[in-house]
């Protein structure tokens, strides 16, 4: 349904975002005026490694203990040992032990002193 009037249409479940304009998706038919200044968290873990081989990391002790819980998350090294390698996407994960496996190889293998960041987008 279109509002015709900016008073109706403003006092409807689905606000206008003056800013935006109006139509489809993110020109005006949502109120993001809140939804803006919220920073997304999309971390789904993050932590210091235990250990990594070529092609795995064991996640920190905290991780989930379920398995499959991050595969097809992505991974980065965020500091010490492989710091700057690229995302790799996660094939598997067990519980477990930690110890997630990954598309490819890395890098540098991450040791104890690597630490990383799964998220659950944008790979």
């Amino acid at each position: 349904m279109r509002w015709r009037d900016t008073e109706r249409q403003n006092q409807s479940p689905i606000l206008r975002d003056l800013s935006r304009g109006s139509g489809g998706y993110g020109s005006g038919w949502f109120d993001m005026v809140g939804a803006d200044r919220q920073t997304l968290d999309y971390v789904a873990n993050s932590g210091t490694a235990q250990t990594g081989t070529a092609s795995t990391i064991t996640l920190a002790a905290a991780a989930s203990s379920v398995d499959g819980t991050y595969a097809g998350m992505s991974i980065q090294i965020t500091g010490g040992t492989g710091s700057g390698d690229d995302t790799k996407q996660i094939q598997s994960y067990v519980g477990s032990t930690k110890v997630a496996r990954i598309y490819g190889i890395w890098t540098t293998n991450p040791d104890s002193t690597s630490t990383y960041k799964v998220v659950n987008r944008g790979y």
